[in-house]
């Protein structure tokens, strides 16, 4: 089985990321833990500060994954399981699903 969860990098979501690490490690499940950040919005106006939006989400992808890692490990409590790392960009409950989906 996969367990997929979401988190938002906040205190409240350590326990879902918890829950989802002792499902996995009891089971021996596959683990992904998935951020998504909003979609830039579009500037009609002034189309240079879009380009600029989308490249500032582009460049804190990489940062993100790598908060979800120290997240996750932060709250092992035993060996280290593989699990995945999911960024996406969108809406938070259609990029979840979407990526429960596709994974």
């Amino acid at each position: 089985m996969r367990i997929l969860v979401g988190s938002d990098l906040s205190p409240v979501s350590d326990e879902a990321v918890r829950q989802g690490l002792a499902l996995a490690d009891v089971r021996g499940n596959e683990l992904a833990v998935c951020h998504v950040l909003p979609e830039p919005q579009l500037r009609t106006l002034f189309p240079q500060e879009h380009e600029r939006d989308v490249g500032a989400l582009l460049a804190l992808q990489p940062r993100i994954a790598d908060a979800l890692r120290a997240q996750v490990r932060r709250l092992l409590t035993g060996e280290e399981p593989p699990f995945d790392v999911f960024v996406e960009q969108g809406s938070d409950y259609v990029e979840l699903i979407a990526r429960g989906e596709e994974w």
